[in-house]
Formats: C-alpha cells, structure tokens, sequence
C-alpha cells in the first residue's frame, strides 16, 4: 500500500513539473509605435504589456558593422507614439582585421549593441553592451554561411551617478549558455534602492539585447534591445532608453 502510495505520489509532481514545464508563453499585448516625425531612423518601435501591467519597449534597427551611432527614444504612451533623434559617432575600426580575413576567402565582423538607462535629466544611469563577432564565409549559402566568432557581455552601474543616485547590477546571461549558432543575445537586470530619495520603493532596469547578421550583407545586421523599468512605484515611468551601436 505504501509502494502504491508512494508511486502515485511521483506520478502527481512529475504531472506538476511537465505542465509547468510546457505551459504555454503568457500572453501579451502589443502595440506598433508610430514615429512622430515624418520618418522613421528606425526599423520598428513597439510597446509590450504583459498580464501584471508592466510594459516594455522593444526597438529594432539595423547597422553596419564598423558604424557607430546612438538613438534616444522617447514614448508617448497616450498617443502611442515615439520620437528618435539619431547621433553619428566617431567609427570604430575594422578595417586591418576584415583585409588580412578577406585573403582568407572569409571576413570577420564585430558589432556592440549598448542599451543605456537614462533619467528624466538624461543622466546616464547603466548601461548594458553585447558584442558579437561573426565569421561570413560568403559562400552564397545563406544563414549557413555565418558561424559564431566571439562574444562579448559587459556592465556599467553609476555608483553614484552625477545626480547621486546608485545603481547595482543585479544579474545578467547570455540566453545561450554556450557560444554557438549564427546570432547572440544577453540580458541584464540593474537596481537602485534608493532612487528619489528611495521613497517609491527599489526601481529596476532591465535590458534585452540581440544581435542578427544579415547573410552575405558584408557585416550588414539587424538588432533589437528592450528596456524594461519596473518596481515599487512611479519611479520607473521618469525612465528612458538610449541606445547606441557600434
């Protein structure tokens, strides 16, 4: 009776564990921003709300690798819709190692995709940078022809910053835990106990980062970053993302 119990016992946990194993993705929704200005410098900009009211911005852009700009995205919540200034920066250089790989019949590539929380007085508060480097065998086989290179994942916390404050890193991965395939991506969550005075309670900041080379697109990319404050109270909405590539 005990044998039986007990076997009925593991039947019912390994029952839990498989449901919540494969429980389907929580729904979300979803909203397309509209650029306030006549055109857009980006690919896509959208809101994403999940069940428990918190709301992300995701943006989607594309570069080439070499380039070196910077984005500052403001939402407009209510009128659903964004406004993007694009900053060139000084480029970054490439050049000796793509010419020594092209006598190879291959080129390397590195791209960083660095997402940055600023406050409401665009002080820089953290920010986090994935670098990827790709080897392009320009085979004319596509996705195939891409194999990983190298990558990269640091962080910035201003402890203070200018303004006072001080910001943790709290964790951050690689969404894949060995580095393989023709893309990358890494996350990283940033907290600050004590911003504003700390009354509202601890405020998050939480970056989503990938980075998709484009096949034979002579180190042509795509790339996507997130931004998702989140907390206690109202500190979260007085933050913005920065984004800059390069």
């Amino acid at each position: 009776m005990k044998k039986i119990t007990l076997l009925s016992l593991i039947f019912v946990l390994l029952m839990v564990f498989s449901s919540s194993a494969y429980a389907e993705p929580v729904n979300q929704k979803i909203t397309t921003l509209i650029p306030s200005e006549s055109s857009s410098i980006l690919s896509k900009v959208e809101l994403i709300e999940d069940v428990n009211g918190i709301v992300s911005v995701r943006i989607e852009g594309t570069a080439t690798a070499g380039d070196h700009r910077g984005y500052h995205i403001v939402v407009n919540q209510e009128t659903k819709t964004y406004s993007a200034t694009l900053t060139e920066l000084e480029p970054s250089q490439q050049t000796e190692n793509q010419l020594s790989s092209q006598l190879l019949g291959a080129t390397y590539y590195t791209a960083h995709v660095r997402a940055h929380t600023y406050d409401p007085i665009n002080i820089d508060c953290n920010w986090t940078d994935l670098g990827f480097t790709w080897k392009d065998d320009g085979n004319g086989n596509g996705y195939s022809s891409i194999t990983h290179a190298g990558r990269s994942l640091n962080t910035w916390d201003g402890n203070p910053t200018s303004a006072g404050t001080n910001w943790y890193l709290f964790s951050s991965r690689y969404y894949n835990s060995t580095p393989s395939g023709n893309t990358e991506s890494a996350e990283a969550v940033h907290v600050n106990y004590n911003f504003l005075g700390g009354i509202f309670g601890s405020t998050y900041a939480t970056h989503n980062i990938s980075i998709y080379p484009q096949p034979e697109g002579n180190g042509r990319y795509n790339w996507y970053t997130t931004f998702t404050p989140s907390g206690d109270g109202a500190a979260k909405y007085l933050l913005h993302l920065y984004t800059e590539v390069y």
